[in-house]
């Protein structure tokens, strides 16, 4: 999972995607489909976004374990 995160959060596509950008709300946002009956509702966007910011605006190493967690919740 490491290597993935890492590879996403240092694609400057996914970092302006999801909150890189300094406007009042990220792209993202607009493309969250929460009515899907076979999705997270968008919980998996949101922690995935949160983690892409922790890691570019910390300077210190950053646990993705929220992101962990909502994954872990998903149906197989």
């Amino acid at each position: 999972m490491n290597s993935a995160l890492q590879a996403f959060a240092n694609t400057p596509f996914f970092w302006e995607y999801f909150g890189g950008v300094a406007t009042e709300v990220p792209p993202y946002k607009y493309h969250i489909n929460i009515d899907n009956p076979l999705g997270s509702k968008g919980e998996v966007v949101e922690q995935f976004s949160n983690l892409i910011n922790k890691l570019w605006k910390t300077k210190n190493a950053v646990a993705p374990s929220n992101f962990k967690k909502v994954i872990g919740k998903l149906n197989p």
